[in-house]
């Protein structure tokens, strides 16, 4: 189940929220919710900070991933719900093949970005940027990192055999989500 209003809320800082309107009337008290798509917008936003690097300090992608589970928990909390962290606990056997394109693509970028750097160009720093944006993944670390913020804060993990997406689907015909 996507929630409409959540995310908007999520991204600009010190907002207060009182109440998410789109779970009004659903009777919904848990959320099921897969790690690694927040993980994703994290390292993505983070990544964005790096185009600023010059003028800013250096950004601790962990403190800012931090940031975000601890606000969305805020947030979910003072809408009295409880959340559910999924994650995929392995990799399956039948996206083999698209996990290897997508490490393709992630070595294309890198190796592209690379090749700028070395250029020094200043003319090619929108090329930087464009390559910049196929090369956000989630490393194995920080879905480690996540379940261990949960654990110190009380939320539940759930490793899924292999998708996060099948669990979610089993979490809500239990009726536990």
């Amino acid at each position: 189940m996507g929630i409409q209003d959540l995310s908007p809320l999520l991204r600009p800082p010190n907002v207060v929220i009182h109440e998410l309107s789109s779970l009004k009337g659903m009777g919904v008290k848990t959320l099921g919710i897969d790690v690694i798509i927040w993980l994703h917008m994290c390292v993505k936003s983070g990544m964005a900070m790096v185009d600023d690097f010059h003028a800013l300090p250096p950004v601790d992608l962990l403190s800012h991933i931090f940031q975000f589970f601890d606000k969305a928990k805020g947030i979910l909390d003072a809408n009295k719900l409880k959340i559910i962290l999924v994650y995929d606990r392995y990799r399956n056997p039948l996206k083999e093949g698209e996990d290897q394109s997508r490490k393709s693509q992630i070595d294309k970028s890198h190796e592209a970005m690379m090749d700028v750097i070395i250029s020094d160009s200043i003319d090619r720093e929108d090329e930087f940027k464009m390559h910049k944006k196929t090369y956000v993944y989630v490393r194995c670390d920080l879905v480690t990192n996540i379940v261990e913020w949960a654990s110190r804060r009380g939320v539940q993990c759930v490793g899924a055999p292999f998708e996060a997406d099948y669990q979610l689907v089993q979490l809500d015909l239990e009726g536990v989500t």
